[in-house]
């Protein structure tokens, strides 16, 4: 039998409240919650994540890598972008941040999301070890404040719902999936791996002026998805940091390209040489 993960404390980022006039502690607590309905990168305070190398099952429930910038540095651009392409390179937590992201979405009552994978199984994981996940681990008085004191979400095969009415539905690769539906929010994950990812494109574009928010999300791979990354660009293009690029798509829609010296944990030129011998040995 699988030995329980233990919950961690909750992390509060209240740098920005000077101590003489920090409010009482049901006060912080409100306010917490208020910025982060606001803000996902201040969201992100909140979120646990697994550590699957881990070796001791009690360490691994661990809070969301945030000091790396590039982690905030995406989260606001998951934020700000309702059109978004993120060719990525492996394990760089872009699964649990784009989860995340659902579930910030899903704090607003009757907010419809989907993940679409190239099969149903896969799509069915990531709601539930990914989305129910985070919502189950969210701190209790977070989700007191958030959900007006109901705490408990409902899971069953590739459906979850929140106690305000939220949704999060996994569904197998096709353009059909989303007919009859109006999505907040649709994460394509390993778009470059669907061989349906095309159709599924060209159905479901029309939905970011409806308000949608679209992201599509792929590793390295020949295929419709590259195409649309590497076509014609609008404007330059910008290096925030180390190991990130971004444009915008002459057609429309943002790109993000994250490369794992994106970490730097991972890339040589800083502190990554050993992270880098490892992955090549």
């Amino acid at each position: 039998m699988t030995e329980p993960l233990l919950l961690p404390p909750a992390r509060e980022s209240i740098d920005e409240i000077p101590a003489p006039s920090r409010p009482p502690p049901h006060q912080l607590a409100a306010w917490a919650v208020d910025r982060a309905a606001r803000s996902f990168p201040f969201f992100l305070n909140f979120v646990s994540t697994v550590d699957e190398a881990e070796a001791d099952p009690k360490a691994r429930l661990k809070p969301m890598p945030i000091p790396p910038p590039y982690i905030s540095h995406v989260a606001a651009v998951l934020q700000q972008e309702p059109l978004l392409w993120v060719p990525k390179s492996r394990r760089m937590v872009m699964t649990w941040l784009h989860a995340a992201e659902l579930v910030w979405r899903m704090l607003q009552p009757r907010t419809h999301t989907f993940i679409q994978s190239k099969k149903e199984t896969d799509a069915d994981w990531l709601v539930k070890d990914r989305v129910w996940f985070i919502f189950q681990y969210l701190p209790d008085w977070f989700k007191y404040i958030a959900l007006d004191g109901k705490l408990t979400a409902s899971y069953k095969y590739c459906r979850l719902e929140l106690p305000n009415g939220s949704k999060c539905w996994g569904v197998a690769q096709g353009p059909d999936q989303f007919r009859q539906f109006t999505p907040s929010a649709i994460l394509v994950d390993e778009a470059a791996f669907q061989d349906e990812f095309e159709n599924t494109h060209t159905a479901i574009l029309p939905l970011s002026e409806k308000g949608c928010a679209l992201r599509f999300v792929s590793s390295a791979r020949p295929s419709y998805f590259g195409q649309i990354v590497n076509s014609p660009i609008a404007g330059t293009i910008r290096e925030p940091m180390p190991g990130v690029r971004q444009w915008q798509l002459g057609e429309g829609g943002h790109v993000l390209r994250l490369h794992y010296t994106a970490d730097p944990a991972k890339d040589p030129a800083r502190n990554g040489q050993e992270w880098n011998d490892h992955e090549r040995a």
